[in-house]
């Protein structure tokens, strides 16, 4: 009997480790790979070689959409790049190109589309691809793109950086070394032959991650009763605390009561705040303070992302006093140029109304947007 009870005891600690063994193989089996990063990125065959260059579709989503449509429908095979300054950038992508008259490169074609600006956080360094434009028009970017061969920084906040050259950058100081006429045309034609998408396992490149701010103080907020709806926002009063306190004493004595938006430009900001909008006189609007003194810049960390509200001043970084704006885009060019104070946390829907009604040529709204009221509002 103790012999059955000893055989069936070993069998089933047999059984048991024969299970054990037969689920870690399962298992081992169906463990999971680890997930590829993939990432759509455009290559360009050029005559000189390929240049592969990675895009910032959270940074530039516009741009992106842009370039990868034109690239996807052959619209820059055959192109050349017109334009090769040495130290400075490659410049490529005018549909004028692609005929024999030299004269006309670089103008592009009156008819394209264009696409609005998303300047960012990032530096124009060696290796970055950007959008041209048409002369002062920011908004004015086309199919033209240019490829940094060196830092340069002075073009940061005028141009629309949506992407950075990851393979091919000896191709593109080869380009730039070309013999070159008058106008820094290639005197030979080096053309992109073929452009064109292909997927890579690569990670997400750091420039594509989009900055982001704290949150608020909303303990105490303040409520702006417009005539198109309401707008309220929170205070940055650890990080701006000499404008948050100015801006709070002035709403608590109804100083913003009447005022209007005397300036909305779409993409871009609504601004307000100033008393001489109050008259029917809109030659001096822009131009007032309060009968407090001008504030310091407090600039710090915080970006100017959509809904971030800042304070406005004249040529002097010291003179902010009682007029605000609010962006409605992200503006990462006025980082550090103008103190942020606070951020909308309802009624952006009512800042877009406001920032899209019709205006002057000032930028002054044509009907005035007024804020009826403006006051203080603990949180429960």
């Amino acid at each position: 009997m103790r012999k059955h009870i000893k055989l069936l005891l070993l069998l089933f600690i047999i059984m048991v480790s024969l299970t054990n063994i037969y689920s870690q193989k399962k298992s081992t089996k169906k463990m999971p790979l680890p997930d590829k990063n993939i990432r759509e990125v455009v290559v360009l065959e050029t005559s000189y070689g390929n240049i592969v260059i990675d895009l910032f579709e959270q940074i530039a989503p516009k741009h992106v959409e842009n370039f990868k449509n034109l690239v996807k429908t052959n619209f820059y095979d055959s192109t050349y790049f017109h334009r090769v300054i040495p130290g400075f950038v490659i410049q490529g992508g005018d549909p004028n190109t692609k005929d024999d008259n030299r004269e006309n490169d670089g103008f592009g074609k009156p008819e394209q589309p264009t696409v609005p600006a998303e300047f960012s956080h990032l530096s124009h360094k060696r290796g970055i691809v950007s959008m041209a434009r048409k002369g002062n028009d920011i908004n004015s970017a086309t199919s033209q793109f240019f490829i940094c061969v060196a830092d340069v920084p002075q073009l940061d906040g005028e141009y629309s950086i949506f992407g950075k050259v990851i393979e091919g950058m000896d191709v593109v100081d080869k380009i730039v070394s070309a013999p070159r006429d008058g106008k820094d045309n290639p005197k030979e034609h080096i053309y992109i032959l073929k452009a064109y998408t292909k997927e890579m396992d690569i990670p997400n490149p750091q420039e594509n991650v989009k900055p982001t701010n704290p949150e608020c103080n909303t303990n105490e907020i303040a409520v702006l009763e417009t005539s198109l709806g309401v707008i309220k926002f929170g205070f940055y009063d650890k990080i701006a605390p000499k404008h948050t306190e100015q801006i709070k004493k002035l709403i608590s004595e109804k100083f913003y009561d009447g005022c209007t938006f005397h300036r909305v430009i779409p993409n871009f900001m609504i601004q307000g705040g100033d008393p001489y909008s109050k008259d029917e006189d809109r030659s001096n609007d822009g131009m007032g303070n309060s009968h407090l003194p001008n504030i310091p810049a407090e600039f710090s960390d915080l970006h100017h992302l959509r809904g971030t509200v800042a304070a406005a001043r004249a040529n002097d970084p010291n003179s902010a006093n009682c007029q605000f704006f609010i962006n409605v885009n992200d503006n990462f060019f006025l980082d550090n140029q103008y103190t942020v104070f606070g951020n909308v946390i309802e009624g952006m829907d009512v800042v877009d109304k406001i920032v899209n009604v019709p205006r002057d040529e000032r930028d002054n709204p044509l009907e005035k947007v007024v804020i009826i009221k403006a006051y203080l509002q603990k949180s429960k």
